[in-house]
């Protein structure tokens, strides 16, 4: 049986680097993309392919998740799992219970949908992801 290869991500701004101080090894600390920092040549056309206006905190969450899933890429990852740095696992073990169990999180989803592309961990629904930008601008990983 073929061992499928990813990878943990937690995108980490400066402001809650408190919330991180000793991250699990296995977890791959990215620094978050600050929208207000940003160029404006990038944010205008950032903006020219969102459904609405899009505000810079926004826009920073975008880049720092196409950050993650480049880096994904770049290792040659199949897949990977990607925490914003508020993010908490409602698990008795927490986060590192949660990474412990991607391989058997991975493996079944897997086995539902050989072809799966995404899968969210949330207690909340999609509609304002999905809102926020045609899927089409999302890199594919």
């Amino acid at each position: 049986r073929r061992k499928t290869r990813g990878g943990a991500q937690v995108i980490l701004s400066r402001s809650r680097a408190h919330l991180w101080k000793s991250p699990p090894a296995m977890l791959r600390v990215a620094d978050a993309v600050m929208g207000v920092e940003m160029p404006r040549a990038l944010v205008k056309e950032m903006q020219s392919w969102a459904r609405r206006p899009l505000q810079a905190g926004e826009i920073g969450i975008l880049k720092s998740n196409e950050g993650a899933w480049r880096h994904a890429l770049k290792q040659g990852w199949e897949w990977t799992l990607v925490l914003e740095d508020d993010a908490t696992a409602q698990l008795s073990g927490g986060i590192r219970q949660l990474l412990a169990l991607l391989p058997a999180i991975v493996a079944s989803a897997t086995a539902c949908d050989p072809q799966w592309h995404l899968l969210v961990l949330s207690p909340h629904g999609l509609e304002d992801f999905f809102a926020v930008c045609d899927p089409a601008h999302i890199p594919g990983v």
